[in-house]
């Protein structure tokens, strides 16, 4: 089935939103959007390929203090889930080279957090659009058996697949945004103890050069979503108020 012209213009930007921003490779993609179309998808895959080269890919932050971090989550709410807008944001300019570290690194995060935001709107949108146009050729052509017959497939399906959805459901909101806030940790390196006792805010090549070495890296932790975030995703989960 031929996709809409709206629809193969998502495609387009994803596809390029994907490659810019390193989220994934082709498989990724293609899980994303699996209900359109594969010609579509390969043709849109190609399109990211051909425009955004390995150069030009940004990466999300390394290394990122909790402060840093805390402060890309705060600016992306300003955002809210307006595609427009985070689009215009995730193609405007960005120069590491006029940015301080600490700059630069909230910049990668908060741009890492407005792409998989893109994404995740991107794909429910094309999956609203391609439910409310079926491809009915296929209807008038399927017979009534060959119609009861995939009926019969899919209610097994959904026999099997049904029961972790329903228990889902019926999970109070906060119990599953917490469960999706604690899935959001994530580690970072704040310091290190060198070999001989001393203590070292360093995080990176250097650390303890004086002191004998690293002994043990020190790590702390931080949350790549917020729980109002994570409420959000639960409320499209769970069934109840």
């Amino acid at each position: 089935m031929k996709s809409q012209p709206h629809i193969k213009d998502i495609l387009n930007s994803s596809a390029l939103i994907v490659r810019k921003y390193n989220l994934g490779d082709k498989i990724y993609f293609f899980e994303v959007f699996k209900l359109c179309d594969k010609i579509e998808l390969e043709s849109a895959w190609a399109f990211g390929l051909t425009k955004i080269q390995s150069k030009e890919i940004i990466k999300d932050a390394s290394h990122i203090a909790f402060l840093e971090g805390e402060n890309a989550v705060m600016k992306s709410m300003a955002f809210d889930y307006d595609q427009s807008k985070i689009l215009f944001y995730l193609n405007s300019e960005f120069d590491a080279k006029k940015l301080k570290l600490s700059d630069e690194n909230i910049e990668r995060r908060l741009k890492k957090i407005l792409a998989d935001r893109y994404i995740e709107l991107t794909s429910q949108e094309i999956s609203k659009q391609l439910i409310k146009s079926p491809n009915t050729s296929k209807h008038k052509t399927t017979s009534f058996f060959g119609q009861f017959k995939a009926l019969f497939i899919i209610l097994g399906i959904i026999g099997i697949f049904s029961t972790p959805r329903i228990i889902k459901g019926l999970t109070p909101i906060e119990t599953i945004a917490n469960k999706i806030h604690e899935e959001s940790k994530y580690t970072y390196r704040v310091g290190a103890i060198c070999a001989d006792g001393w203590h070292s805010n360093a995080t990176g090549r250097g650390a303890c050069s004086h002191h004998g070495g690293v002994a043990k890296w020190i790590y702390d932790t931080a949350y790549r979503k917020t729980m109002e975030e994570c409420r959000t995703e639960a409320k499209k989960i769970s069934w109840r108020d």
